[in-house]
């Protein structure tokens, strides 16, 4: 399933993770963190649309981006 491979490897690292890593929240989260500390982040690949539709949205589900 989605997300097991990094259960998996923080695993393997003796890192406690029960659940799978659903990549959208992870990504949500790191987008969060990036904001809070000023980072820029960069987005790529799948199509030209979908980047542009997540340049317009994703600045208002985590302000600061």
């Amino acid at each position: 399933p989605d997300g097991m491979s990094a259960v998996r490897a923080m695993r393997a690292r003796g890192l406690r993770q029960d659940d799978r890593v659903y990549g959208p929240d992870t990504t949500l989260a790191v987008l969060q963190r990036a904001a809070e500390r000023g980072l820029p982040v960069a987005l790529y690949g799948s199509t030209d649309r979908v980047l542009a539709l997540l340049k317009e949205r994703l600045p208002a589900r985590v302000p600061g981006l």
